[in-house]
């Protein structure tokens, strides 16, 4: 969808927790639409540790070559097979809770876009990993990384996803990557907006989109 959650942080959220105890996670990281190098400098800012993760090192090579980005700074990269499995084995040892929490991996499949080549190329990429690219594991993914990463948030907190929309046709009532992670959300006391920068879910922190 393109769109850029993370940068309602620009403007709201001010009252959010962001300390030494805290941290960011970004699961999916940047291909130089900005939001790694985004997290980057808000997380430096506040002196909150900053983990993104990927199944690639395509995102820690565009940051050590391209010093225009601004460098890799205090980016804790980490290169994995699967984003949940990240989530249930490494993000306990790290000992802090996380206050934002950005969700934007494993691609989504717009049946609209099957008549371009670059999506099938994409779709020939996954499967050079062994990887069924899918909107079922799309929402499979996000649904473990959501189920391993919610023991682990700070009661004030927020979750940031892009590619998901209301979707009446659903049983959970949303459709796109975190259809299915949704549910946990609300079931862990998130409360839900669907903005036109994306979908915000906040817990313990009050959120006034106008």
């Amino acid at each position: 969808m393109g769109m850029s959650p993370y940068k309602m942080l620009d403007n709201q959220f001010q009252d959010l927790v962001a300390d030494q105890t805290r941290l960011v996670v970004e699961i999916g990281s940047e291909r130089g639409e900005g939001s790694t190098a985004y997290f980057r400098d808000w997380a430096q800012a506040r002196g909150v540790d900053f983990h993104t993760v990927d199944v690639t090192d395509e995102a820690r090579s565009h940051f050590a070559n391209n010093v225009d980005y601004g460098g890799i700074g205090d980016i804790h990269f980490h290169t994995v097979d699967t984003g949940h499995a990240w989530c249930r084995d490494v993000l306990p040892t790290l000992n802090k809770q996380i206050a934002v929490l950005y969700l934007d991996n494993f691609d989504w499949i717009d049946p609209v876009n099957l008549q371009y080549q670059w999506l099938h190329d994409q779709i020939a990429a996954y499967a050079v990993r062994g990887v069924v690219m899918s909107n079922e594991n799309s929402q499979e993914e996000h649904r473990l990384q959501t189920l391993y990463c919610l023991p682990h948030m700070a009661h004030q907190s927020i979750i940031l996803i892009d590619d998901t929309y209301y979707d009446v046709t659903s049983p959970t009532g949303w459709g796109g990557k975190c259809g299915t992670a949704i549910p946990l959300m609300l079931a862990a006391g998130y409360a839900i907006a669907n903005t036109d920068q994306g979908v915000v879910c906040y817990r313990g922190i009050d959120f006034k989109y106008l």
